[in-house]
Parts: C-alpha cells; structure tokens; sequence
C-alpha cells in the first residue's frame, strides 16, 4: 500500500498564527486586524500550504513489517521522515 497526498502544514498554520498574534486590535487599522483574521481562517480552512505526504506500508515475502512515512512542505521548509521495520513471522 502507498499513498500521497497534499494537505495543510501544520508548520504554515502555526507561523500565521503567530504573525496575525503580532496584529493586535487597537495597535493597528481596524481593516487591517480583520483582514489578518480572515487570512488566518482562510488558511485553516481551504488548506492553502502544501503538505506533501508519501508513505507506503507492507509486509514483504521473508515476514518483515516495514512502514515508511514522509512529509515536507516547499513553502515553510518543514519535513519530517519515519520509518520503522519489525519481523512479525
């Protein structure tokens, strides 16, 4: 089995949030907070940061269990690797 897949990054929303928390109400124009409102749930909402997932799970012919995971997302930089093997036979 494998798979891939493109969803939000988790890295992309964090970093948002913590550049819409730096917009404080009464700091800055009241458009200028609720746009950066609206950014952020758009964001959360519409998955709009690339996540790319490959991962690929199997049991091969000598009774090994092996599974591989990785994800990395070109616009943060953020990646992240997995992979675990185990004999079950």
């Amino acid at each position: 089995m494998s798979a891939d897949y493109v969803r939000t990054c988790p890295k992309c929303i964090s970093l948002s949030k913590k550049k819409n928390k730096k917009v404080k109400y009464g700091k800055v124009p009241e458009k200028e907070y609720l746009k950066s409102i609206a950014m952020e749930e758009a964001h959360d909402l519409e998955g709009n940061y690339n996540l790319q997932e490959n991962y690929d799970a199997r049991i091969n012919e000598k009774g090994i269990f092996s599974i591989n995971y990785s994800g990395y997302c070109d616009e943060c930089g953020f990646k992240f690797n997995y992979e675990h093997k185990e004999k079950v036979l």
